[in-house]
């Protein structure tokens, strides 16, 4: 089933960010590992491991009923645990840039907009999934953050194909299957967090890379020649920055055509910036023709909070 995207997505920011966003036309998927979140990744694979044995398990339940069971078939599982205990390693690195459902939420100007003092962007969610497209899905993806117990046990039965497994299949074939699945909870990990989260209707756009890679001195982005968008989205630029006293890796994603991609802005409760302010900022930066041009609305968050 495709996802049901909505129309936009905002970000919520400091006006630093919000600056840099606008004067360079560009965007920064920063590394998840350093988020607020101490679980990133974690999440989805620390319970990768409960599904797969009980898949085993069950499996080989059913074998010796069928008197078929053998000794090499607790091997695949001592192999499956190896694997498991190899994802648990930092073995990718990923980078995100975060989105919420809620264009004026309380909880996210406090928590991600400067304590109120910062913006909310309003970015065209279908730009996402053109820069998904841009890498056709190997290294960048865009999607719905879940939170769950019930999508969970969804994804590792349905989306990692565990409920496939049956007495029917070789323990090779279980064995292939159970590999297939451990890859796709890797590959879907920054798409799950806690449901201490849920309030926030996050939405993400991810970009990893295999860790081996990385330490080899390879440059994380997607060359133009190779990306039939880079007209409208380029990756790259890779570098890092200092905040808290750590260096944080990021990814550019560059948006040429800017002023089509944002169709709204809210101002942080706490903000001494006016709606004036905001637009003749847009104007300077090219992003609105004049003051009357409302491709951009600005507005005022109508929160109650000071």
């Amino acid at each position: 089933m495709a996802k049901r995207v909505p129309k936009i997505l905002y970000h919520y920011c400091s006006v630093d960010t919000f600056y840099n966003i606008i004067k360079n036309k560009s965007i920064w998927l920063s590394d998840i590992s350093k988020s607020n979140d101490s679980l990133e990744l974690q999440w989805l694979n620390k319970q990768c491991g409960t599904y797969v044995m009980k898949s085993w398990l069950t499996y080989l339940k059913e074998l010796q009923k069928e008197d078929k069971l053998k000794t090499e078939d607790f091997k695949k599982v001592d192999m499956s645990k190896k694997w498991i205990e190899y994802m648990g390693n930092e073995t990718s690195k990923c980078w995100v840039f975060c989105l919420s459902e809620k264009k004026d939420d309380l909880g996210q100007w406090r928590g991600y907009a400067d304590d109120g003092m910062g913006l909310s962007i309003g970015f065209k969610a279908d730009f996402f999934e053109i820069a998904e497209s841009s890498d056709k899905g190997d290294a960048v993806f865009f999607g719905k953050v879940k939170y769950s117990k019930k999508e969970i046990e969804k994804f590792f039965e349905e989306t990692a194909g565990l409920n496939t497994i049956s007495t029917n299949d070789s323990s090779d074939d279980v064995e292939e299957k159970i590999f297939s699945a451990i890859w796709m909870t890797m590959r879907n990990s920054a798409f799950f967090k806690s449901e201490a989260f849920k309030d926030e209707k996050e939405w993400r756009i991810a970009y990893s890379m295999d860790m081996d890679k990385l330490a080899k001195g390879e440059i994380p982005g997607i060359p133009n020649d190779k990306n039939e968008f880079s007209n409208l989205v380029t990756f790259g630029g890779y570098g890092f920055s200092v905040k808290n006293k750590s260096l944080i890796s990021h990814i550019e994603l560059g948006i040429p055509h800017m002023e089509k991609v944002i169709p709204e802005i809210y101002i942080g409760p706490k903000s001494p910036l006016t709606i004036r302010d905001v637009k003749m900022f847009l104007i300077s930066q090219g992003m609105l023709k004049d003051y009357q041009d409302k491709s951009i609305r600005v507005h005022k968050s109508e929160a109650s909070y000071r």
